[in-house]
């Protein structure tokens, strides 16, 4: 695995080492940000596929500038901090930061941190994918059925008949089942007619 990675980092040396880990470790490292304005700025710009970031920058701290970066567009953040507490934990959280690496960062342990932090966000964002096609697919089916009862009141059908009439309908205007039942649903009323014999 090769990354594209926003390294941020205030104090100098620090920053040096953790840039040679990374090339090391086979990502390129698009720039080195020291504070954490610069660094939102710098995502934005270069759209990194995951940051590196100490959580004590001046300014903007590394929690809120991942907040920030996670506002923005979504993306693996990797934190960089010299103690772990449970209000950390919590703010880290609440950014959607992966990962997070306690000071002194270890090679080896960098680029276990980068691999989870990006399954995790692969996966969370599969997981958002999902749910959003189950909403979207729940949608369509209320829809369907509103059309298909609608159907069936006004023309005195059957729930077989009304399917039928509505599949007609969307083949005829070139629509796919929602588009043809959203369309339905919102026309105007027509008179009712008589049970097709």
């Amino acid at each position: 695995m090769s990354l594209k990675v926003l390294l941020v980092e205030d104090e100098g040396a620090q920053a040096l080492a953790l840039r040679q880990a990374l090339e090391g470790l086979g990502h390129q490292v698009l720039a080195v940000a020291s504070e954490g304005r610069q660094a939102c700025r710098l995502c934005r710009e270069l759209a990194p596929e995951l940051v590196l970031m100490d959580i004590g920058l001046p300014g903007m701290d590394g929690l809120e500038a991942a907040r920030v970066m996670n506002l923005e567009r979504p993306l693996p953040v990797v934190l960089v901090t010299g103690q772990a507490s449970r209000r950390f934990q919590e703010r880290a959280r609440q950014a959607l930061v992966y990962s997070y690496l306690l000071k002194p960062v270890e090679v080896e342990v960098l680029g276990e941190a980068m691999e989870l932090a990006v399954r995790n966000f692969a996966q969370e964002r599969e997981l958002k994918r999902q749910v959003t096609d189950l909403r979207q697919e729940l949608r369509a089916r209320k829809l369907v059925e509103r059309a298909r009862g609608l159907l069936m009141d006004r023309h005195r059908l059957s729930a077989e008949e009304a399917q039928v009439r509505l599949e007609r309908e969307a083949e005829v205007r070139g629509l796919d089942l929602p588009a043809a039942a959203q369309a339905l649903l919102t026309a105007g009323p027509t008179p009712p007619t008589a049970r097709p014999r």
